[in-house]
């Protein structure tokens, strides 16, 4: 683009003095033109840059006089009631001369003909009515007004990618207030120890378990989360639920694991948990956190198939190294009684020394509680016979596990 020079005048229109400007031939242009201003010869493929931007509306400066051209013996000059005629139309003071708003920037192609109202500027006052007119019932001009109509519909309203980005932002939002309740219901009978499922989780049923009446008692007074939990995906399936279980039992581990990891040193606790037809190892730590004892459960491993020393030593040392706590000394060590587990020599309290020489062996607290409370009850016949029963009545229900 060609750079427009400065007028020698603050302001050019209210000079009363006559210059003589040559402008180079054009269709419907007079060759020479005298006007009441001192303005310098502009190249005419340079667009002025007074002119509208995409992000303003159409130049339309409002002036009490503008430049006068002469015709002949008459001169005539710009009026500003163009602009109320035709709203797209844009005057230049740079270049005194109008151009169309909507071709200017919406106009694909520009031919030689549209290229007075986009480019060079129409100044021809004398036609300038009858060449305004002819322009704004042309397709190229309908075509590129209708497209600057729209673009003013979307700037007001959004276009039709921001609507749908709008609407996916409000539906990401829901869901996540929808997941976040069903979450917190989950977390709420996992502190509590209670059961999700019902026997009978049909419509027409009375109780359909914990889960599904608390659901159902937040959708009365809920109209977002009915909504929601009235769809097909409600997230109320059992493997959800346990995902959502296993996910925040991983955090919790993680935050256990880092708070270990800042002591430099813990002490492990295993012992022997039977689950209906397989058996697990219970699997505790404790460590210190600003010199308070913390005791916590880290999770479960399976040891159903063997449970001979190397086989547990394998299944713990495994399960450390899952933790991340491997190169983490482990200063003590507390199981039952049973020889597999406090064997000086060929126990795992042994195996385990071999790795950590400092890991000391303790006989569970709670272990020998328990062995001085059965002896002491095999001394009462009465209790003696109570607890036989018991047991006889619990392996009914509850078979043991097969063992290899």
């Amino acid at each position: 683009m060609d750079s427009v020079e400065p007028f020698s005048r603050t302001d050019p229109l209210s000079s009363s003095s006559s210059s003589s400007i040559t402008y180079q031939g054009q269709p419907d242009q007079p060759t020479h033109r005298h006007e009441t201003t001192n303005i310098t010869t502009v190249t005419e493929k340079s667009i002025p840059s007074d002119l509208g931007t995409l992000q303003s509306k159409p130049s339309q400066p409002m002036r009490d006089t503008y430049p006068l051209t002469s015709f002949g013996l008459q001169k005539r000059g710009f009026s500003e009631k163009y602009f109320t005629i035709h709203s797209w139309l844009e005057y230049s003071i740079q270049r005194d001369a109008v151009y169309c708003y909507p071709c200017r920037h919406f106009g694909e192609t520009i031919s030689s003909h549209e290229q007075i109202f986009t480019i060079d500027g129409f100044r021809n006052w004398k036609k300038l009515g009858e060449k305004l007119k002819k322009h704004a019932e042309s397709q190229y001009h309908m075509k590129n007004n209708s497209k600057y109509a729209l673009f003013l519909q979307s700037k007001k309203d959004g276009t039709v990618l921001d609507k749908m980005s709008s609407s996916s932002v409000e539906l990401v939002q829901k869901n996540r207030d929808y997941l976040k309740i069903i979450s917190d219901i989950i977390l709420t009978l996992s502190l509590q120890g209670m059961p999700f499922r019902g026997h009978d989780e049909s419509d027409d049923s009375s109780n359909k378990g914990n889960y599904k009446e608390i659901c159902e008692l937040i959708s009365r007074h809920n109209t977002s989360f009915s909504e929601s939990y009235n769809k097909y995906f409600n997230l109320s399936s059992s493997g959800i639920q346990n995902d959502i279980i296993n996910n925040a039992g991983n955090i919790i581990q993680s935050k256990i694991i880092g708070e270990i990891k800042e002591c430099g040193a813990y002490a492990i606790m295993v012992d022997e948990a039977r689950c209906f037809k397989e058996q697990q190892l219970s699997f505790c730590v404790r460590y210190t956190k600003k010199l308070e004892i913390e005791e916590r459960f880290l999770g479960f491993v399976e040891c159903s198939q063997q449970r001979d020393v190397s086989s547990l030593w394998t299944l713990i040392i495994n399960f450390i190294d899952k933790l991340g706590l491997r190169n983490f000394p482990i200063i003590a060590q507390a199981y039952d009684g049973a020889s597999v587990m406090s064997g000086r020599n060929g126990g795992l309290q042994a195996k385990i020394r071999e790795i950590h020489p400092e890991a000391i062996y303790i006989h569970c607290m709670a272990h020998r509680l328990n062995l001085a409370v059965v002896d002491s009850c095999n001394d009462i016949q009465g209790l003696k016979s109570f607890f036989n029963n018991l047991e006889i009545f619990y392996l009914c229900l509850f078979p043991s596990p097969v063992k290899p």
